[in-house]
């Protein structure tokens, strides 16, 4: 079996790319950075079931499945998120 190693999703089985899921950190970083009147003090998305596509990682994969893995498309989101944390700091 193929396996594949990154930061987040460490060594899985290529196989099972299907069953990914974006491991968000909840820091709010990505909805600060789009002035998000909906992230609330905790962190959280406040209209999180009826969030719009730009902040839904997974359901914004579905545009771009023909262009790269799913595992590519999470890794580029992770890329985002690995940038917004560093200039936080």
């Amino acid at each position: 079996m193929l396996y594949y190693e990154d930061l987040m999703y460490k060594v899985i089985p290529i196989a099972n790319e299907s069953n990914l899921k974006f491991n968000c950190t909840q820091c709010g970083l990505c909805c600060k950075a789009l002035n998000c009147q909906y992230l609330t003090k905790d962190n959280l998305c406040s209209i999180y079931e009826t969030r719009p596509l730009i902040c839904n990682v997974e359901a914004g994969y579905e545009l771009h499945k023909d262009k790269m893995t799913k595992r590519e498309w999470f890794m580029l989101n992770e890329q985002y998120c690995n940038i917004l944390q560093a200039q936080e700091k």
